[in-house]
């Protein structure tokens, strides 16, 4: 009896917990399934395995095999606002992914060893690129960004975790569909974040706007086409390694506000022939 008793409760507790819409239309694909503790569920749509935390999504696991990818910007009815850490490692098919706006940050090796990837464009919302985001994308071709300002503004936690110094093809940074060789740092930007230019090879110049005062660590090391660096007087402080390894920089006019050079800010710019020091530098 006791058995029969709690068989029967079991039923019934299963018949309670489960979606309306399955009893009453036993033919219809069931929704997602959300699973995990009170704060964070975990779901599935298409190919896509997410969390749900405070009302956003975030893309854990990817299962498809598309080449050409626009990442979904809501799952189950929640915006997709985050790529967790490995979602499309060795994804071997893509060749293309599109991030839309809305999209915030992307985990540590969220796209490593994804080797067939050559294009990827980045919208203006992200902020953060964790630790081998992009790690062994060998055959990036073509990092597409939204606008100069937002990109300087992304924290990039290792060299591997920006597109720009995955492949080996490092003239790669179109900003509105055109390849950018002379790049102009718009007004109302004040800083440059680390590693937010580095390895772009193909960049001849760089315009830096009046409203900047730091230009972070290795922000433009190994940009072996710089010639020339006028550094504006608003701008105090240079990172370490921020301009490693220019190659072909020959000449640096710093600004008269400039208070601090880090360690080998110009390292190993074998070229560099007069460098302008303010009496304002203290180190």
């Amino acid at each position: 009896m006791k058995r029969k008793l709690a068989l029967l409760l079991a039923v019934l507790l299963i018949a309670a917990t489960a979606p309306v819409s399955v009893l009453a239309q036993p033919d219809a694909a069931p929704p997602a399934v959300m699973t995990g503790d009170a704060g964070v569920k975990t779901a599935q749509e298409g190919d896509y395995t997410y969390t749900v935390d405070n009302g956003k999504a975030t893309i854990t696991e990817y299962g498809g095999s598309a080449q050409e990818l626009t990442l979904p910007s809501s799952l189950g009815g929640y915006p997709v606002t985050a790529v967790g850490e490995g979602a499309f490692i060795q994804c071997q098919s893509l060749t293309s992914v599109v991030i839309p706006e809305g999209m915030e940050s992307i985990g540590a090796g969220a796209f490593a060893e994804c080797t067939s990837l050559q294009c990827v464009t980045i919208p203006a919302s992200l902020t953060f690129m964790g630790d081998g985001a992009f790690y062994l994308c060998d055959a990036m071709e073509q990092v597409h960004i939204a606008d100069i300002a937002s990109w300087c503004a992304i924290e990039f936690v290792s060299i591997g975790s920006n597109p720009l110094s995955a492949g080996t093809n490092f003239d790669n940074i179109y900003v509105n569909g055109e390849l950018v060789h002379e790049l102009v740092i718009p007004e109302g930007v004040t800083e440059i974040g680390k590693l937010a230019f580095e390895n772009c090879r193909g960049l001849t110049s760089v315009t830096f706007p009046e409203t900047l005062t730091v230009i972070g660590p290795t922000s433009f090391s190994l940009c072996s086409g710089l010639t020339e660096l006028t550094i504006p007087d608003s701008v105090t402080s240079i990172g370490n390694s921020a301009f490693l390894n220019c190659s072909s920089l020959t000449e640096v006019t710093l600004g008269s506000s400039m208070k601090t050079v880090g360690d080998f800010a110009f390292g190993f710019c074998s070229a560099l022939e007069s460098i302008t020091i303010p009496g304002s530098l203290e180190s």
